[in-house]
C-alpha cells in the first residue's frame, strides 16, 4: 500500500492553487500521477484506461472497471462505491472520506502490539498518548466471525450527531450565542436571525404547528424560546430544525445562509432513509461535502477566532455516506433503536434483586428468540387485523369508522367518471354512484392516512393531529393531496380501495430550485380540483406546515426515514446506455 501526497501554497480562496490530492492504491490495479493545479491529475488504468483530472472534477467510481468523470464548478471530494481501492480528494480541508475497515484495523492492530510491548511504564504512558490506545478493547473478546474489525466496529450514531450536535452549534449560530473573539465584530454576524422578538414569536408559531403533524411523527416540538433548555428531546430537535426551519427561516436569513442549510438538510434526509440507492448516496455525499466548504466559507471566513466554530460534528458529516456503503442504512443502528431496546428489556424485569445479571439475561433470551426468527423466519404469528378492516394487500388495509352510503355530489361524480374512463370504464349519462366512505387507511409505512370527512368535523379546539395529507406515486410523478374519503368499487373486475382526493397544486419550481429540492410550498383548497386515484398509489402521510410569507400556502415537512419526494428525477439522472450518473448539483451555491 502506498500513500502519495502533494502539499502546495494556499491561494486567497482557501483552496491551493497547485493541486493537492491524496490517494491510496495498490500498484496492481491503478496509478495515480500527481501534477500542477493546471495541468490537473491523470488516473490511469492497469488496462490502459486513462482519464484526466481537471479543477473542480468528480470522480466516481460504479465498480473496479467502470467509471466516470463528472464536471463541477465546485470543489468536493470523491465517493468510491466499491472496493477498488482508490480515492481521490480535491481541495486543502478534508482528508480522503473512505478508509478500508481492513486498513484502519491492521493499523489500530499494529499500535495495540506496540501498547502492549511497553517495557515500562514511562515507555507505556508515551505510547499511550502517542496512539490514543490505552488497553484491548472489550469487543476484542468477540470472534471476528460475529463483529466488524476493530475501529470499525464503532460507526456514527445519527441520532446523537443529527439530532443532539449538529442543531446544537446551528442553532448557536443563528442565535448569535457562540463565543466571539476579542476582535469579532457582532455587526458582521448577519446569519443571527432567531433573535429578539423573532425568537420568541417564530416560538409560538413552532408550538401551533402541532396541531399540522400526524400523529406517526413522534413527538411534536415545544416552543423553543421557552423549552430548548428544559429537556428538549432530539426528536423535538429533529423536527424543529430539518422540518420547520427551513420554511420558518424564509426571508429572514440571507439566502446564501438558508441555501447552505438546504444542502444540509437534503444530504440528512437521504442518509436517513431506510433504504437508499447508489444514487441518492452520491447525491447525499456531494450535498454533505458542499456544506461543509461552505460553511467554512460563510462562517469562519477565514478568521483565526471562529475556528471553534468547526466542531467535531461537521467534519463527522463528510463520513456518513462512507460509513453507509460500509454497514448499510445509519438510521437502523442509530441510537434511537438501543434505547428502544433498553425500554422494553427493562419493561421485561420483575424482579428487584440483581438487576443488571436479570437484564443481562433478558438481553441474551431476546437475542437468541431474534436469531432464531431470522434462520426459521415463520415462527412469531402475523398480528391479527384491526376488527371491521379489509386487506387489500402490500400492507394497505381500510379501517374503520364506516359512513352510511351517500350519493356522490357532481364535484365526486366527475371526478369519479374520469378515473373509470382511464381504467376503460364508463358511467351511463345520468346515473347516481352512490358509495359508502371509509375513515382510515393503513399503508405499508405503518402511518394511517385520515379523511377531511372525519377530522373536519372536530371543533377547533380538539386535540387534533391533522393526517389527512398524502403523498402520492400518479404515474412517473410525485403529488401532494388532502383525502376527502376513502371508498370501495369494482376496477377491472376487483375490488379496490379508492380515494377521493383534493390535488394540491404543484410546489412553487422557485422555492425548489433556491433551495435543492427542500423548500415544497403549494396550496390546496378542500372540496376542489377533486381526483379519484387508487389507494395503492399512497405512499405516505405529510404535513402540510402554515407559510406565513405566502397567505394561503403551506410548505411540506416529511417525516424522516421515508423515501424523499423531490429528490426523484430532478436531482439525478442515469445514462441507459453508460450507466453514468449526473447529478444537479447547483453552481451558484
Amino acid at each position: 500500500m502506498r500513500r502519495s501526497t502533494r502539499r502546495s501554497r494556499l491561494g486567497p480562496s482557501g483552496f491551493s492553487e497547485q493541486l493537492m490530492d491524496q490517494a491510496w492504491f495498490t500498484s496492481m490495479a491503478l496509478s495515480v500521477t500527481m501534477d500542477t493545479w493546471a495541468a490537473g491529475c491523470t488516473v490511469r488504468l492497469k488496462g490502459g484506461g486513462v482519464a484526466s483530472m481537471q479543477r473542480s472534477t468528480i470522480l466516481l467510481f460504479s465498480n473496479s472497471t467502470t467509471w466516470s468523470l463528472k464536471d463541477r464548478t465546485i470543489l468536493t471530494s470523491t465517493l468510491v462505491l466499491s472496493q477498488t481501492p482508490l480515492e481521490v480528494t480535491i481541495g486543502t480541508s478534508f482528508a480522503p472520506l473512505l478508509f478500508y475497515a481492513n486498513q484502519d484495523h491492521n493499523r489500530y492492530e499494529a499500535q495495540l502490539r506496540r501498547v502492549l510491548a511497553a517495557r515500562n511504564m514511562k515507555d507505556y504512558v508515551d505510547l499511550r498518548r502517542e496512539t490514543g490506545i490505552s488497553k484491548p478493547s472489550i469487543f476484542s473478546g468477540i470472534s471476528e466471525q460475529h463483529r466488524f474489525t476493530l475501529p470499525g466496529s464503532f460507526p456514527s450514531d445519527l441520532m446523537h450527531l443529527i439530532s443532539l450536535n449538529i442543531t446544537d452549534v446551528l442553532l448557536n449560530l443563528l442565535r448569535g450565542n457562540l463565543d466571539r473573539g476579542e476582535h469579532d465584530n457582532a455587526e458582521d454576524w448577519d446569519w443571527a436571525a432567531l433573535t429578539g422578538a423573532f425568537w420568541d414569536s417564530s416560538g409560538e408559531v413552532v408550538e401551533k404547528m402541532r396541531r399540522y403533524l400526524p400523529g406517526s411523527f413522534d413527538r411534536p416540538p415545544r416552543n423553543p424560546a421557552k423549552k430548548i433548555s428544559s429537556g428538549y428531546k432530539a426528536r423535538e430537535y429533529l423536527s424543529y430544525v430539518y422540518g420547520m426551519l427551513p420554511g420558518l427561516l424564509v426571508g429572514v436569513l440571507p439566502d446564501k445562509y438558508h441555501k447552505n442549510f438546504c444542502l444540509l438538510l437534503r444530504g440528512i434526509r437521504l442518509i436517513l432513509q431506510r433504504k437508499i440507492t447508489k444514487e441518492e448516496l452520491i447525491l447525499a455525499h456531494e450535498s454533505l461535502v458542499t456544506f461543509c466548504l461552505e460553511y467554512e466559507e460563510l462562517y469562519v471566513q477565514r478568521n483565526p477566532e471562529r475556528v471553534h466554530f468547526v466542531r467535531y460534528c461537521i467534519h463527522n458529516l463528510l463520513h456518513l455516506a462512507s460509513e453507509t456503503v460500509r454497514i448499510g442504512p445509519l438510521c437502523l443502528l442509530a441510537q434511537w433503536t438501543m434505547e428502544r431496546a433498553i425500554g422494553y428489556l427493562t419493561q421485561e424485569l420483575r424482579q428487584p434483586s440483581n438487576p443488571y445479571h436479570n437484564l443481562s439475561e433478558r438481553g441474551l433470551r431476546r437475542a437468541q428468540v431474534n436469531a432464531l426468527n431470522a434462520m426459521v423466519g415463520d415462527l412469531e404469528p402475523e398480528p391479527s387485523p384491526p376488527a371491521n378492516s379489509i386487506d387489500f394487500g402490500d400492507g394497505y388495509l381500510l379501517m374503520a369508522p364506516k359512513g352510511a352510503v351517500h350519493t356522490m355530489e357532481d364535484s365526486e361524480h366527475q371526478a369519479f367518471t374520469k378515473f373509470l374512463q382511464s381504467t376503460g370504464h364508463d358511467i351511463p349519462d345520468g346515473a347516481e354512484v352512490t358509495t359508502a366512505p371509509w375513515a382510515r387507511l393503513l399503508l405499508p409505512t405503518g402511518q394511517i392516512a385520515r379523511t377531511a370527512w372525519k377530522e373536519l368535523a372536530k371543533s377547533d379546539d380538539a386535540p387534533l393531529r391533522i393526517s389527512r395529507m398524502v403523498k402520492m406515486k400518479l404515474g412517473d410523478e410525485i403529488r401532494f393531496g388532502e383525502i376527502a374519503y376513502f371508498f370501495q368499487a369494482p376496477v377491472r373486475g376487483t375490488n379496490t380501495a379508492l380515494a377521493m382526493v383534493s390535488m394540491c397544486e404543484k410546489p412553487i419550481q422557485g422555492f425548489l430550485d433556491e433551495s435543492y429540492g427542500m423548500l415544497c410550498i403549494t396550496k390546496w383548497e378542500t372540496g376542489s380540483n377533486l381526483v379519484v386515484v387508487e389507494a395503492k398509489s399512497i405512499d405516505s402521510v405529510v404535513a402540510f406546515l402554515p407559510f406565513d410569507q405566502m397567505p394561503g400556502y403551506s410548505f411540506l415537512f416529511e417525516d424522516f426515514g421515508l423515501d424523499v419526494a423531490m429528490l426523484s428525477n430532478d436531482s439525478y439522472t442515469v445514462d441507459e446506455n453508460t450507466g453514468e450518473i449526473a447529478t444537479d448539483v447547483p453552481t451558484d451555491a
